[in-house]
């Protein structure tokens, strides 16, 4: 097994550390709640080096959540029917190198 090396890009706060012959946990959990057939609200925490959104960064914790609305599901044609709008907040710690990547407010929007 090879070394990992993290360092934050902060010139302030330089921080850098390294591990050698670690364990590192990868999971995921996440919830979803459907009030009604048009809207739906998720969330979801993942740590380690899982592939949801900051993929593949080892010693991560990653927080998500946000709303997918269906604005035409009573539509008759099957594309307007199964048309979805997520909003989406991501949010990834690094906590061995002091650095995070935050933004609360639903701004990445997904239409499929």
């Amino acid at each position: 097994m090879g070394e990992l090396i993290m360092e934050n890009k902060d010139t302030t706060n330089p921080v850098k550390a390294s591990f050698t012959k670690t364990w590192n946990a990868n999971f995921s959990f996440g919830f979803n709640y459907r009030p009604n057939k048009w809207i739906s609200y998720h969330f979801g925490y993942t740590c380690g080096a899982t592939l949801a959104f900051l993929e593949n960064v080892p010693r991560k914790h990653q927080i998500t959540y946000g709303a997918r609305i269906a604005p035409f599901h009573k539509a008759k044609w099957g594309l307007f029917r199964c048309m979805r709008i997520e909003l989406l907040a991501i949010n990834g710690f690094f906590p061995d190198i002091n650095a995070q990547q935050i933004f609360p407010i639903t701004v990445y929007p997904y239409i499929y």
